[in-house]
């Protein structure tokens, strides 16, 4: 393995030699990506959307933040650059940022004059700042087409998560749960026993029930949906060896599903009727 020079600068390392520093050895082994973007690679080229169109598709996050994670406002802001890091690593990247409380003064002017990011949330002794991109419906509609395309699947998880674009949208939250059972938790729209019936399918296809059902949220749904998700609780919490058990309850929660369904049918026939 070639040893590493620190605080380069673009005249002792070309954009060339910068990029194929994240390309694997022959024997796989690679050097790590935080070690590259932070202490070596000239800081000009975190500014450069040429290099990180040419990295993000060469190095994986692994465990790493993602590539495009260091790059400046201005290329994590960058349509291209962002679809390509979301797609590429299946998770959203740059696109959403934490900061523990108390921030810096120099992190503060950041936010303030930053106009392609919005503060979500503040709790819990942190702050939650996202990237206007995720409430961009062209971008979002473009970037489902793409994750689609992919095989990606955590992706839609985040977007469910921080992206009211996303999590309103019926057509993309069924694409959630058929991936993420749990993530009805997150929608939005008006459309509830259709997307926790698919979440519940998915269960049901895949055997596994466990994935967060919590129940301060079945408490605010109507009976149908409640008796549902607390059948899917109960096969959840299951001990292994309760075979005959998981058999009986998944009839019973099979049925609570067709009884579902048959009601979202009955009331969509009433609005059809009354307009």
């Amino acid at each position: 393995m070639k040893e590493l020079t620190y605080n380069n600068t673009p005249e002792t390392m070309s954009l060339d030699e910068a990029v194929k520093l994240f390309e694997p050895f022959e024997n796989g082994e690679f050097y790590k990506s935080c070690v590259l973007l932070e202490k070596v690679v000239p800081k000009e080229y975190l500014d450069n959307e040429e290099f990180f169109r040419r990295v993000i598709t060469t190095r994986c996050a692994f465990t790493d933040p993602t590539i495009i994670s260091y790059g400046s406002y201005k290329i994590q802001a960058n349509e291209e650059l962002a679809m390509m890091s979301i797609v590429h690593n299946d998770q959203l990247g740059g696109l959403v940022r934490t900061y523990y409380l108390p921030i810096s003064e120099k992190v503060k002017k950041e936010l303030k004059d930053n106009k392609q990011y919005i503060i979500t949330e503040e709790k819990e002794g942190k702050i939650i700042v996202k990237s206007k991109l995720l409430e961009d419906k062209a971008f979002i509609d473009k970037l489902v087409k793409e994750l689609s395309e992919h095989s990606c699947r955590y992706a839609y998880r985040y977007l469910a998560q921080y992206s009211k674009i996303f999590s309103s949208n019926d057509e993309y939250m069924l694409l959630a749960v058929s991936n993420n059972p749990s993530d009805f938790h997150y929608y939005t729209g008006k459309n509830i026993k259709a997307i926790v019936g698919k979440a519940v399918e998915t269960m049901l296809k895949s055997h596994d029930f466990a994935y967060e059902l919590e129940s301060d949220f079945i408490a605010k749904q109507e009976e149908s949906v409640q008796k549902l998700l607390n059948m899917c609780k109960k096969i959840q919490e299951l001990p292994d060896n309760a075979r005959i058990r998981e058999i009986i309850y998944r009839q019973i929660c099979k049925h609570y599903l067709s009884s579902l369904k048959k009601e979202k049918t009955d009331e969509q026939t009433d609005e059809q009727t009354i307009s």
